[in-house]
Parts: C-alpha cells; structure tokens; sequence
C-alpha cells in the first residue's frame, strides 16, 4: 500500500539565512535540513540519470506546472495495462504519486525544487486503490524488469506489503527475513542488475501490534528510508527495525514529516502537510541522482555506504534512525574530486576596448553542453556567459585524458559553475598533479605549459 500518513508534529522549523541558486519557496525547508540546496548550488540537479518511481498513479501529471518542465521517457498503468498513469480510470489514485514525484521531480521556483528536478522519469501504476493484493506485488516486479529494459538507474517506490485484504497472504514479522517475500526478491535482484533501489521504511512506528517495517523495505541491498522532521527528530509514524533476521533498519533517515508537496485540487495547488515515509523516500533517492551525475561509476552499494558514512546522526547506529539523516552535500564530498578556478578569453569574442567578452549571442547558447565527454543540459542560460567550454584533466604520467567537465565561460574571462557565478569548478579526480586542457568548438585546445596541483579545496 502506499506509505502516507496526516499526522502532524509540532516542528522547529529553520529560517534561512542563505542565499541559494534556485527560489524553493515553501520548499526551502526539506532542501535545506538535507543540504541539497547547497549540491544544487554546485550545479547538480540529477541531470542525464533515469528515475523510475512505482506508486498508485500520478494525477495530474501531465497539466500540473510543477511538472511542467519534467521528462517523462515512458509511463505504464500496470494495473489495468494501459498507458494511462493519471486518474483516468476513476479508481481515485488521488494525489499520492503526485506528491512523490513532485517531491524528487518537480520544479516551479518559488513553490516546490525537488531534489532531482534535471533527472528524467519513468511512471509506474503498479498500486490497486481499490484494494491490497499480493498481485500488486507482482505490478511491482513487471514493472521492475520494465524500466530495466529501458534503462533506469534508481527506483523510488513509497510502498510497503505486510496485511493484505483478508488474513491468508498476511505476512509474518518472521517474512521480514529479506528472503520471503516475492518483492523484497526482486529489489535486491535489481540492484544486483546496478539499480539504486529506495523503499519508505513504512509508518508502522505508532502500531501497538507490529511496529517493525514492511517489504520490501527488508531487503539487504534496499535501502529503507525513515522519516524525520525538519529538526532531524525522528516522526513518531516511523517504522523501525531490526528485520527478523536481526539487521538495522531503516537504513537512513530523511524529511518526511511537515514536507511540501504538489497536490491534486488543480494545476497550482499545493500541500504542506504531505507526512510519511512516502515522502522521506523520494527526497533520499534523489540524493542518489545527484551522486550519480557526478559520478556515474558509483555502484548502488558504493551508493548506500557513502550515504551511510556521511549521514548525521547523534548516537552509533539502530533501529530508530539507522546509520541517521542524509547529508547531501557531506555525501557528494565523499566522491573524490577536485576543485580548480580558471581564466581564459576567447579570440575573436573579446573586447579589447572594454576588457571583456562579448555576450550578443547568449540567448543561442545550447542549454545542452556540445561536448560529448560531459554532455549537460541546464535549466536555463545564465546572463553575461559567452559559451560552453569544456575542462580537461590530464595524467603527467602519459598525457591521457583522466577526466573532462563542461562549464560555462563567463564575459569577464572566468570559466563558472552552472549559475554563471561561482568561480570555482569540480572535476571528478583524485587530488594531484595534472596538466589542464581548455577546449572551445571554435577553437584550438590549449594545454598548460606546467601540471597544476588541484586539492578538494
């Protein structure tokens, strides 16, 4: 069933005092508790990484205007085997699937930044509305080996199995081995197939009678998402381990209690109370995009160990928290990089009479990089940029080529980040000695004529 609950906690909300790229609105909290403001200032927004997220239908995906500038590369109503993923059958998908993927997905600046709003999507109907049948199970697993036949890198699925309708599929605490039940099998067959499974750990934690998680959110290779509020306090509602066979779970915490979501009632509307597990869980995976789009090699358990270690927590791990509260930001720092600050002018674009270079040609920049070795797309073009460059690292050793990063130039010679601004740029590689190379399309490469030591700093 999808994993929603209403009940409110009182929470100190921060107010912020940072000046961040994007207006998130009444988003800013949940960007901010997790540091995911602070990648997206980097320049990252999951760009170039295929999400798949299995829900009970998404309404209004195709005319709300959070989803307005959103990819969406296929979307399959497993439930009644056809293409419509809104509310088309009357079956009342209300605005579950909406909130989760507004929440990783979405993008309207001074409403709602989900966390992964430059990622592309893959929608599955794989929930029954109507009732809770293992043959949702089954939705799950098709619609599995569906998106892994188009290529998709993470699922974020906000549902969980324990009762069913009646008591004779009814799992046991004793099913919460990681072993048992069909779905928990095939999520961690998946990231066997180098998938990042994310699962809502459940909201089971107010439950006199069973407290624990739901499947698949026992799989080994899971990882089961808690829900905190914006003080980093666990919610009550939260599930919690360990799985039968004695493993901690959940394995992370994040926001999921006093999230702000897209709603259902119309085109522009909006919730400020979207609270469960269900929203906890999209916001972590798309952390997961953000890792990946830095660094595409990360394997999913590469993926869930560096999360892990950089996780905020205040105590060694357990079955409240886990390993505790992502940290984007500490989590994309842990990916080995590092920083350079560049300056270079353009023949032929430059202004000897005033110093700088000419911009009367920004608005046919590409928001595409034209560089195949890092090709990005932006959300828009930032002012008093001239092009796209392409920066590239060379070993001392052999002149080869150890990595390439597409940044922008800006007119006053500075080679920037994404918001045209920050000075300084992050190419994935480990601190050392390397020759830098600077391409332009119109242009010969040029090499330094010394290699350069680059630090993470």
């Amino acid at each position: 069933m999808p994993i929603e609950t209403n009940i409110l906690q009182k929470q100190n909300v921060p107010t912020s005092i940072n000046v961040h790229t994007y207006d998130y609105g009444p988003s800013l909290t949940q960007n901010e508790v997790m540091k995911i403001a602070d990648v997206h200032d980097q320049g990252y927004t999951g760009n170039g990484i295929l999400i798949c997220l299995m829900d009970s239908g998404f309404d209004k995906v195709s005319t709300h205007e959070v989803f307005s500038t959103m990819n969406i590369v296929a979307a399959y109503d497993f439930v009644n085997n056809d293409n419509d993923v809104e509310n088309g059958t009357g079956q009342g998908e209300g605005s579950h699937g909406t909130g989760t993927l507004s929440l990783i997905g979405g993008f309207k600046e001074g409403q709602l930044v989900g966390t992964a709003f430059g990622a592309d999507y893959i929608l599955a109907k794989t929930e029954n509305t109507v009732g809770e049948n293992q043959v949702e199970e089954d939705n799950w697993i098709a619609a599995a080996e569906w998106a892994d036949s188009i290529g998709a890198d993470i699922f974020s699925t906000s549902l969980g199995y324990f009762d069913f309708d009646g008591t004779v599929y009814d799992y046991t605490y004793e099913d919460m081995n990681g072993n048992t039940a069909a779905i928990t099998i095939a999520a961690d067959l998946a990231v066997g197939k180098g998938i990042v499974v994310f699962n809502s750990a459940g909201n089971n934690g107010g439950n006199l009678n069973y407290d624990k998680i739901n499947a698949p959110a026992d799989g080994d290779s899971v990882i089961a998402i808690g829900a905190v509020n914006a003080s980093k306090i666990r919610a009550s509602f939260s599930s919690v381990g360990p799985t039968y066979d004695g493993r901690i779970k959940p394995d992370l915490m994040a926001m999921g209690s006093g999230t702000y979501a897209a709603g259902n009632g119309s085109n522009s509307s909006y919730r400020s109370n979207f609270d469960g597990t269900s929203a906890s869980c999209p916001i972590a995976a798309g952390v997961a995009a953000l890792m990946l789009e830095k660094d595409y090699s990360l394997t999913p358990i590469a993926i869930r160990e560096i999360l892990k270690n950089t996780a905020y927590r205040t105590t060694a791990p357990n079955n409240l928290y886990g390993w505790g509260v992502i940290d984007a930001l500490a989590a994309m720092n842990e990916i080995p990089s590092v920083v350079a600050q560049l300056k270079v002018n353009l023949e032929g674009a430059f202004d000897s009479f005033n110093g700088e270079m000419l911009t009367e040609l920004n608005g046919l920049i590409p928001l595409t990089s034209p560089y195949s070795e890092d090709s990005r797309t932006l959300q828009y073009m930032p002012n008093d940029i001239v092009d796209w460059i392409l920066v590239e690292l060379r070993s001392t050793l052999n002149s080869s080529a150890i990595t390439s990063h597409s940044a922008l130039l800006h007119r006053d010679g500075r080679i920037v980040a994404d918001d045209g601004m920050a000075s300084t740029i992050r190419l994935l590689a480990d601190p050392g000695n390397y020759y830098i190379v600077i391409k332009h399309r119109n242009h010969l490469p040029i090499i330094s004529p010394n290699a350069v030591l680059l630090t993470k700093d």
